[in-house]
């Protein structure tokens, strides 16, 4: 049987570790996803930074191939986007030493078959909450960005599902533009 008072609990009379502690806020879950494939998020910039993009596509689809991950991913990049700041790192081009690293993350990931889909979706459901925002100094606005990502896809996994949500926000935009249209004629 033990001496009382010889117990030692975790938090107390212990030498501090010499493991490095994790830096609270400063890596998100998708930088810590995304760390695995090769990505990484430059300091000083936010920009997004990978050395080879082929391997970077390759690596995320082969994550991917487990739900819990892929859900995970999902769920991050999502999270991510919510932030302005953040969505247009996102959507910048890629730091790296691959000529082909031109392209942004979401580019990438939409390259990625197993993601496309609701990528895509979650894309086209950020395009309402960008419709009042003027262009920014290089004559793009968000919404054009976001776009712009769609473009010269190599291939696009289900045709329907994206024309079903892109004609999902038409719809919105127009009952919200009915919207506004009978509220200005009625107080008129």
């Amino acid at each position: 049987m033990a001496a009382r008072g010889t117990k030692r609990w975790a938090d107390e009379n212990q030498a501090p570790s010499n493991r490095p502690q994790k830096r609270a806020g400063k890596s998100s879950e998708l930088e810590e996803l995304l760390a695995v494939a090769g990505a990484s998020r430059c300091a000083k910039t936010a920009d997004w930074r990978l050395e080879d993009a082929f391997s970077f596509r390759q690596r995320v689809a082969q994550q991917v191939l487990l739900p819990e991950l892929k859900e995970k991913l999902v769920g991050a990049l999502t999270q991510e986007w919510s932030e302005m700041e953040k969505l247009e790192a996102l959507l910048r081009p890629t730091v790296g030493s691959d000529s082909s690293a031109n392209d942004s993350l979401i580019r990438l990931l939409l390259h990625v078959e197993a993601l496309q889909s609701e990528i895509a979706a979650g894309l086209m459901q950020l395009l309402p909450d960008y419709q009042d925002e003027t262009t920014d100094s290089g004559g793009f606005s968000m919404i054009r960005r976001i776009l712009s990502q769609f473009r010269w896809l190599e291939r696009i996994i289900d045709g329907a599902a994206l024309v079903e949500a892109a004609s999902d926000i038409m719809q919105v935009q127009y009952l919200w533009s009915a919207l506004v249209l009978a509220k200005v004629v009625h107080n008129s």
